[in-house]
C-alpha cells in the first residue's frame, strides 16, 4: 500500500479491522491497519492510502481462466474438457476465484485441456485443439 501523498514509498500492513458500514456520502469504508515495519517519513494518521488487500496467497495451485468455468457462482461449477478429441463436461470444486482466474481443487488433472469462453458445444462433440493467443 502507499499513501496517496507518498506513492513512491509503498509499505506493508496487516488489516486488523474493517468497519461494517460504508460511508454513503464519501463512498468509503474505514479500515484499521497495523504496519508490518517502518512507515514512510511524513506519514500521519488519517491520511488516505491506496491498498491492494491480499486475502490469501498460494505458492502452487492449478488455475484456469475464469472464462472457462461455467456456473461458477452456483454449487456445481463445471468446464468443457477435451478427452480423446471429444468434449466432456467436468464438474469442479473451486478454491480461490480472483482477477479472472479460478483455482481448481478437484475435477481436473494438471495438463488437461479445457475450452475457454462461451463455446457452443455439446457433450461428446469432436473438437480440434488449438492454442489460444
Amino acid at each position: 500500500m502507499a499513501a496517496d501523498a507518498y506513492p513512491q514509498a509503498p509499505f506493508e500492513a496487516k488489516v486488523v479491522r474493517i468497519a461494517p458500514l460504508v460511508n454513503r456520502e464519501r463512498g468509503t469504508v474505514e479500515v484499521r491497519l497495523q504496519p508490518a515495519g517502518a512507515l514512510p517519513a511524513g506519514l500521519r494518521q488519517d491520511m488516505t492510502v491506496s491498498a491492494e488487500i491480499i486475502a490469501a496467497r498460494k505458492n502452487a495451485a492449478m488455475v484456469l481462466p475464469a472464462s472457462a468455468v461455467h456456473d461458477s457462482a452456483l454449487l456445481t461449477p463445471w468446464v468443457w474438457a477435451v478427452q480423446s478429441g471429444r468434449v466432456v463436461k467436468r464438474t469442479l470444486r473451486l478454491g480461490l476465484v480472483t482477477d479472472g482466474w479460478a483455482e481448481v481443487l478437484q475435477g481436473l488433472q494438471p495438463g488437461e485441456r479445457v475450452l475457454t469462453g462461451d463455446a457452443l458445444v455439446t457433450a461428446g462433440e469432436r473438437v480440434r485443439v488449438t492454442e489460444a493467443d
